[in-house]
Formats: C-alpha cells, sequence, structure tokens
C-alpha cells in the first residue's frame, strides 16, 4: 500500500452489496479489517540514523528511566520491537541482537520478573 499517510485506519468492505444471483447467506458478504500504516524506519534504530547500535540500546534505557523525551514522538515508536510499548525487553532483544545472540529473547526472559518494577 501505497501513498496512504501513516495512521491507524479501519477498511470496511463489502462483496455481491446488491445481493445478485443466488448465495446461501447473504449477511457474511461484509468483512472489517483494521491495520496499521507506518513511517518507513528500521526497527531498532531509536535515534533515526539508519543504522542500530548500541548507542540506541543506550538512548531507549534512559528514556526509560524518564532522564529523556521522546523528542520527534516517533522514537518510542521507533525503538518498539514487537508492537507493544516500549519496555526494557525491547532494549535487550536489541541488546542481544547485536551482539550476534539468537534467539533474541527465551520465553521466561518476555516475562516481568516478580519483585523488580514492569515499566
Amino acid at each position: 500500500m501505497s501513498g496512504v499517510p501513516a495512521g491507524d485506519y479501519t477498511l470496511t468492505f463489502t462483496v455481491n452489496p446488491q445481493h445478485e444471483g443466488i448465495e446461501a447467506y447473504f449477511y457474511n458478504n461484509t468483512r472489517t479489517v483494521c491495520f496499521k500504516v507506518r513511517d518507513s524506519y528500521v526497527v531498532g534504530d531509536y535515534d533515526d540514523i539508519g543504522a542500530v547500535e548500541i548507542l540506541d540500546v543506550s538512548l531507549m534505557q534512559r528514556r526509560l528511566c524518564a532522564l529523556t523525551v521522546d523528542v520527534d514522538k516517533k522514537a518510542d515508536e521507533r525503538g518498539n520491537v514487537d508492537d507493544g510499548d516500549l519496555l526494557i525487553t525491547d532494549a535487550t532483544w536489541i541488546r542481544r541482537s547485536i551482539a550476534g545472540i539468537e534467539p533474541p529473547l527465551s520465553d521466561r526472559e518476555k516475562e516481568p520478573v516478580q519483585g523488580y518494577l514492569n515499566l
């Protein structure tokens, strides 16, 4: 899809809206799909310089500790690797990816640790 501004969209489409021809059910001819169109960027590139580096991890950690703000309102989106909120697990995934450690996160590492602050 091209030429559509970034944003959240809902698309509803109907097949055979005039109910022409023989069908067993006409009521199931409409579908709705929700989708996102995002600006083009490198996932994990928090500072938007075109490459994912350890500096991106440091900037994300500073943001998560409330030491900085998301100035361009897109850095948190670029740093987020799993379509959720920006979390320390995103920074960990990027750090491990840079180091070449696969898989980036085990299932256990994705779960918050009891007794620790869940950002």
